[in-house]
């Protein structure tokens, strides 16, 4: 267990610096990066982002826990009918079983950037 606490500690620091005005921890051990997108209707000021929490036996055992978090009101569903949570949380376990069951939460944002800046 103290691997999975290392290693989680490890990719959280690392998310951190890669995001630093994205990246927050909204309540002890909930955590949220916020994804600009180009297809936010008008000039409104919605914003897109994953929420994950991480299990205690992240990564080797479990994927982490995600959740989309959005506006409705300023993000476009009719052109973007993959980003959702079900999806999401596919796209999640896919990708940690795809990768060794390692830690995948870089490769997520990604993956979830590209979705809805198409």
């Amino acid at each position: 267990m103290d691997d999975n606490l290392d290693r989680q500690q490890d990719e959280l620091e690392a998310l951190r610096a890669m995001y630093p005005d994205e990246f927050t921890e909204t309540s002890s051990g909930d955590y949220r990066v916020t994804i600009s997108s180009n297809d936010l209707r008008d000039d409104s000021d919605g914003v897109v982002a994953l929420r994950f929490v991480l299990p205690v036996d992240y990564p080797s055992h479990t994927p982490p826990r995600v959740w989309l978090v959005c506006d409705d009101s300023s993000f476009d569903r009719q052109s973007q009918p993959l980003v959702t949570e079900k999806r999401l949380t596919k796209q999640t376990q896919r990708m940690w079983e795809e990768g060794g069951r390692g830690e995948v939460l870089f490769e997520l944002i990604g993956w979830l950037t590209e979705q809805i800046q198409k």
